[in-house]
Protein backbone atom coordinates (compact mmCIF):
# COMPACT_ATOMS: atom_id res chain seq x y z
CA UNK A 1 0.00 0.00 0.00
CA UNK A 2 1.47 3.39 -0.85
CA UNK A 3 1.68 5.95 1.91
CA UNK A 4 0.15 9.08 1.20
CA UNK A 5 2.41 12.40 1.89
CA UNK A 6 1.61 15.03 3.44
CA UNK A 7 1.88 18.75 1.50
CA UNK A 8 4.88 19.31 3.27
CA UNK A 9 6.52 16.32 2.35
CA UNK A 10 5.65 17.11 -1.61
CA UNK A 11 8.09 19.49 -3.06
CA UNK A 12 6.71 19.44 -6.18
CA UNK A 13 4.61 22.72 -5.23
CA UNK A 14 7.83 24.69 -4.14
CA UNK A 15 9.24 27.18 -6.19
CA UNK A 16 12.95 26.10 -5.17
CA UNK A 17 14.12 23.76 -2.87
CA UNK A 18 17.35 25.19 -1.37
CA UNK A 19 17.10 28.47 0.78
CA UNK A 20 19.04 31.48 0.70
CA UNK A 21 20.20 34.97 1.84
CA UNK A 22 20.11 38.03 -0.40
CA UNK A 23 21.88 41.17 0.96
CA UNK A 24 21.11 44.22 -0.54
CA UNK A 25 21.84 47.84 -0.47
CA UNK A 26 20.33 51.41 -1.71
CA UNK A 27 22.28 52.99 -3.53
CA UNK A 28 21.40 56.78 -4.19
CA UNK A 29 22.88 56.64 -8.13
CA UNK A 30 21.97 52.84 -9.29
CA UNK A 31 18.70 52.63 -6.40
CA UNK A 32 18.07 48.95 -4.91
CA UNK A 33 21.12 46.61 -5.53
CA UNK A 34 22.40 43.18 -4.79
CA UNK A 35 25.43 43.10 -3.38
CA UNK A 36 25.57 39.72 -2.18
CA UNK A 37 23.48 36.05 -2.78
CA UNK A 38 24.62 33.16 -0.87
CA UNK A 39 24.69 30.28 -1.69
CA UNK A 40 25.31 31.70 -4.93
CA UNK A 41 23.59 28.99 -6.84
CA UNK A 42 20.14 31.01 -6.17
CA UNK A 43 16.69 29.56 -7.78
CA UNK A 44 15.99 30.77 -11.08
CA UNK A 45 12.44 31.32 -10.81
CA UNK A 46 12.86 33.21 -8.06
CA UNK A 47 13.43 36.87 -9.57
CA UNK A 48 16.09 38.38 -7.28
CA UNK A 49 16.18 41.96 -8.89
CA UNK A 50 12.39 42.31 -8.45
CA UNK A 51 12.19 41.15 -5.02
CA UNK A 52 14.96 43.57 -3.72
CA UNK A 53 13.58 46.70 -5.90
CA UNK A 54 10.26 45.39 -3.70
CA UNK A 55 11.99 45.36 -0.41
CA UNK A 56 14.48 48.44 -1.10
CA UNK A 57 11.87 50.66 -1.72
CA UNK A 58 9.63 50.23 0.92
CA UNK A 59 9.34 53.23 3.05
CA UNK A 60 11.90 52.49 6.43
CA UNK A 61 10.40 55.67 8.84
CA UNK A 62 13.16 56.97 10.58
CA UNK A 63 13.56 59.92 12.83
CA UNK A 64 16.29 62.09 13.18
CA UNK A 65 15.18 64.76 15.21
CA UNK A 66 17.17 65.81 18.27
CA UNK A 67 20.41 65.34 16.15
CA UNK A 68 22.69 61.99 15.57
CA UNK A 69 20.85 59.20 16.47
CA UNK A 70 21.24 55.36 16.03
CA UNK A 71 18.42 53.82 13.85
CA UNK A 72 16.27 51.09 14.85
CA UNK A 73 16.67 48.25 12.41
CA UNK A 74 13.03 46.79 10.90
CA UNK A 75 11.81 43.72 10.32
CA UNK A 76 9.05 42.10 8.10
CA UNK A 77 8.08 38.72 6.87
CA UNK A 78 6.45 38.94 3.44
CA UNK A 79 5.04 36.01 1.05
CA UNK A 80 5.90 35.77 -2.65
CA UNK A 81 4.89 34.35 -5.75
CA UNK A 82 1.32 33.62 -4.10
CA UNK A 83 2.76 31.40 -1.41
CA UNK A 84 5.58 30.07 -2.93
CA UNK A 85 7.84 31.75 -1.58
CA UNK A 86 8.96 33.26 1.83
CA UNK A 87 11.14 35.88 3.30
CA UNK A 88 12.15 36.84 6.46
CA UNK A 89 13.77 40.38 5.56
CA UNK A 90 15.99 42.27 8.13
CA UNK A 91 16.72 46.41 7.31
CA UNK A 92 19.20 48.14 9.00
CA UNK A 93 21.40 51.22 8.67
CA UNK A 94 25.38 51.57 7.89
CA UNK A 95 26.97 54.88 8.66
CA UNK A 96 28.57 56.36 5.36
CA UNK A 97 30.68 59.13 5.30
CA UNK A 98 29.64 59.12 1.58
CA UNK A 99 26.38 58.39 1.39
CA UNK A 100 23.52 60.97 1.39
CA UNK A 101 22.70 61.66 5.12
CA UNK A 102 25.52 59.59 5.94
CA UNK A 103 24.00 56.59 5.73
CA UNK A 104 23.38 53.64 4.02
CA UNK A 105 20.19 51.26 3.83
CA UNK A 106 20.73 48.09 4.18
CA UNK A 107 18.41 44.64 3.98
CA UNK A 108 19.64 41.01 4.99
CA UNK A 109 16.42 38.10 3.80
CA UNK A 110 16.46 34.81 4.07
CA UNK A 111 14.14 33.10 1.49
CA UNK A 112 12.82 29.51 1.84
CA UNK A 113 9.73 27.78 0.09
CA UNK A 114 8.20 26.34 3.08
CA UNK A 115 6.48 28.69 5.61
CA UNK A 116 6.34 26.10 8.33
CA UNK A 117 10.84 27.20 8.62
CA UNK A 118 9.95 30.46 9.62
CA UNK A 119 6.78 30.04 12.33
CA UNK A 120 8.33 27.17 13.68
CA UNK A 121 12.25 28.78 13.99
CA UNK A 122 10.86 32.55 13.44
CA UNK A 123 13.07 33.23 17.24
CA UNK A 124 16.38 31.40 15.80
CA UNK A 125 16.18 33.16 12.64
CA UNK A 126 15.60 36.80 14.22
CA UNK A 127 18.80 36.20 16.73
CA UNK A 128 20.89 35.07 13.82
CA UNK A 129 20.08 38.02 11.93
CA UNK A 130 19.99 40.35 14.40
CA UNK A 131 23.88 39.02 15.94
CA UNK A 132 24.71 38.97 12.13
CA UNK A 133 23.77 42.87 11.36
CA UNK A 134 25.08 43.70 14.56
CA UNK A 135 28.27 42.51 14.34
CA UNK A 136 28.33 44.63 10.68
CA UNK A 137 26.95 47.24 12.71
CA UNK A 138 29.75 47.31 14.75
CA UNK A 139 32.76 47.03 12.57
CA UNK A 140 31.24 49.82 10.51
CA UNK A 141 31.22 52.56 13.27
CA UNK A 142 34.61 51.93 13.97
CA UNK A 143 35.09 52.54 10.32
CA UNK A 144 32.71 55.72 9.65
CA UNK A 145 34.51 56.70 12.90
CA UNK A 146 37.85 57.36 11.67
CA UNK A 147 36.21 58.41 8.92
CA UNK A 148 34.79 61.47 10.28
CA UNK A 149 37.97 61.48 12.42
CA UNK A 150 39.87 61.85 8.61
CA UNK A 151 37.81 64.53 7.66
CA UNK A 152 37.48 66.86 10.31
CA UNK A 153 41.69 66.70 9.71
CA UNK A 154 41.17 67.82 6.14
CA UNK A 155 38.35 70.16 6.54
CA UNK A 156 40.36 71.67 9.15
CA UNK A 157 43.65 72.01 6.77
CA UNK A 158 41.25 73.17 4.79
CA UNK A 159 40.29 76.25 6.61
CA UNK A 160 43.47 76.69 7.85
CA UNK A 161 44.54 77.64 4.46
CA UNK A 162 41.78 79.73 3.48
CA UNK A 163 42.47 81.88 6.20
CA UNK A 164 45.29 82.76 5.03
CA UNK A 165 44.31 83.18 1.26
CA UNK A 166 41.55 85.13 2.72
CA UNK A 167 44.59 87.03 4.82
CA UNK A 168 46.59 87.52 1.39
CA UNK A 169 43.48 88.60 -0.90
CA UNK A 170 42.62 91.30 2.04
CA UNK A 171 46.31 92.67 2.06
CA UNK A 172 45.86 93.28 -1.31
CA UNK A 173 42.95 94.27 -1.44
CA UNK A 174 41.79 92.08 -3.93
CA UNK A 175 37.99 91.24 -5.17
CA UNK A 176 37.58 95.04 -3.98
CA UNK A 177 35.85 93.52 -0.46
CA UNK A 178 37.34 91.66 2.21
CA UNK A 179 36.89 87.98 2.32
CA UNK A 180 35.02 86.36 4.90
CA UNK A 181 37.19 84.85 8.00
CA UNK A 182 36.03 83.38 10.95
CA UNK A 183 38.86 82.95 12.89
CA UNK A 184 37.57 81.08 15.43
CA UNK A 185 36.75 78.66 13.53
CA UNK A 186 40.22 78.96 11.35
CA UNK A 187 41.93 77.31 14.44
Amino acid sequence: MKRSTSYWEDSSHHLFSEDFFILSAFDEIEGPITLSVFPESAPRAFSIPDFVLRIMTLSHPNSNEGGFQFPVDSQSILTEYGGRAYAYVHNFILFDIQARGYVRPLCLSYITSESRKLTTFFDTVVEEMVRATDLWKLGNLTVFYQEVCRSESDLSRVLERWKGISDLANRHNLGGEEFPVDNDKAK
